[in-house]
């Protein structure tokens, strides 16, 4: 249950994260600077899986995870947490990089999801792994939105599809402010299907902004529902590694 979206502006790269989530799930603990294999990142933590959603590193590098559909069986303890995946990724280079790791790596541990993966280049990764078989796409053109819903999944995908056209399709200039209406939006209605999602077993949790330039990574992260004001928003900055 997630919904995300990018804008690029020549070297600058924005990613918008709507993170959906059940409201019994832990707050989870706000973006922090650490580092992997000599690879400094930026990442909030989810407390429940101990993994991310989302990760920017100093190389320019955005990983971030969407969940998929249930799988068939039921959840097994031996799952391990999908967002343990986005911080092994983490310390990548490249999109290119992402691919080749996904590629060789084993994924029966985990329960279905979509990875995308963008740097401040053209190419990006999306990624789908359905529990049984990988898909790995490096494109050119990947186009937003990317959206997850375990609740009337087709139905969701569409309504926000089609809120995001209205939003873009047309000749207005596609800003960072246009994009935090976007995700801030209660169209068609407030409730499960809009983009600020509002259910009674779940919500749209946080956002995250990360946006990579020449020089910086910068990454605002708004730990409550974009439609309830930024007061609580925190900033935090790398700088890249050229």
């Amino acid at each position: 249950m997630c919904t995300v979206t990018w804008r690029r502006d020549g070297e600058r790269l924005e990613l918008f994260f709507n993170r959906d989530e059940s409201r019994a799930r832990s707050i989870a603990d706000p973006p922090e600077v650490d580092s992997l294999a000599g690879v400094r990142r930026i990442a909030p933590r989810d407390r429940d899986g101990g993994g991310s959603w989302i990760s920017a590193n100093e190389l320019g590098l955005i990983v971030c995870l969407l969940n998929g559909p249930p799988p068939n069986e039921p959840s097994s303890p031996a799952f391990r947490s999908r967002g343990l995946l986005v911080l092994d990724l983490s310390d990548a280079e490249s999109p290119c990089a992402v691919a080749a790791r996904l590629r060789s790596s084993s994924l029966a541990a985990y329960r279905p999801f979509t990875l995308a993966a963008l740097a401040s280049g053209p190419q990006a990764l999306a990624a789908e792994w359905d529990g049984y078989a990988l898909r790995v796409s490096l494109h050119d053109d990947l186009r937003p939105p990317l959206i997850s819903s375990s609740f009337a999944t087709e139905v969701v995908r569409r309504r926000r599809h089609e809120v995001f056209a209205g939003f873009f399709g047309g000749h207005t200039p596609a800003t960072r402010e246009s994009f935090l209406d976007y995700h801030q939006s209660h169209l068609p209605a407030r409730g499960p299907e809009s983009v600020c999602m509002h259910r009674t077993d779940a919500a749209t949790v946080s956002l995250s902004e990360v946006e990579v330039g020449p020089r910086r990574v910068r990454f605002r992260y708004l730990p409550n529902a974009p439609c309830a004001g930024r007061a609580d928003e925190s900033t935090i900055e790398i700088d890249r590694r050229i």
